[in-house]
């Protein structure tokens, strides 16, 4: 009975030395950890089931801080989501202001959004870069649904005055379906063909002959039809 006292003695004098070591660099939870692994120890075999419960508490604690570590990583992850998903709605709110703005400059008539598309000698067809653009502009046609769009046919004033009418006419009709194809209400497309009757190109300019095959596309308030009539 002495010796197993004497023993534990022993045993309690080396691990208080060797705590009061290691307790400058253990962490809280390493602590811990050692201090319930011992107890458990001691209850379930005395002086060596001290040791080792000392042993596993320490391991014990030790998964503790990575735990720690990983619920950390976790945390920052989950504020790194939000930020970004902040800076999305940020991003969203300034596209939707540019929109805006573009919208109404078009609206109070001081500036008029246009874009031309091109065709080839005597044609009439689109190319795929055009279908894209229209696409596009049946896009944004549906989120402005207080705009009408005006279609204006050109020719070069090569050939008979009939024919370049009618390619006048015929290009715009090709815009219009593909207007109508995406989704774009007829009553909300305004045509007018002027064939060759304005070029301004000097006879014989085949590059200047090349910008007047054209349909030139403008916007305009729906309640506005002052401008149909203006040719």
């Amino acid at each position: 009975m002495k010796k197993a006292i004497v023993i534990s003695a022993m045993v309690m004098t080396a691990l208080s030395h060797t705590s009061s070591v290691e307790a400058k660099n253990a962490s809280t939870e390493e602590n811990v950890g050692v201090a319930s692994g011992a107890l458990v120890g001691a209850a379930a075999g005395g002086p060596v089931g001290f040791i080792i419960g000392a042993a596993i508490g320490g391991l014990v604690g030790s998964e503790v801080e990575k735990a720690d570590q990983v619920d950390g990583l976790k945390h920052q992850l989950s504020e790194a989501s939000t930020k970004q998903s902040r800076l999305q709605q940020e991003v969203n709110a300034l596209k939707q202001q540019v929109a805006m703005s573009e919208t109404s400059k078009t609206l109070d008539g001081s500036e008029m959004l246009q874009m031309d598309l091109l065709f080839h000698t005597n044609a009439t067809g689109l190319d795929d870069v055009d279908h894209k653009r229209i696409e596009q502009l049946a896009s944004f046609l549906k989120r402005y649904p207080s705009l009408a769009v005006q279609l204006d046919g050109f020719a070069d004033p090569r050939g008979k005055q009939q024919k370049n009418q009618a390619l006048s006419e015929q290009r715009i009709e090709t815009v219009k379906q593909q207007l109508i194809h995406h989704g774009i209400n007829e009553e909300r497309i305004i045509a007018r063909a002027f064939g060759e009757s304005r070029s301004v190109a000097t006879r014989g300019d085949l590059d200047a002959y090349a910008l007047e095959r054209r349909v030139s596309i403008s916007f305009h308030p729906q309640q506005d039809q002052s401008f149909a009539s203006n040719q």
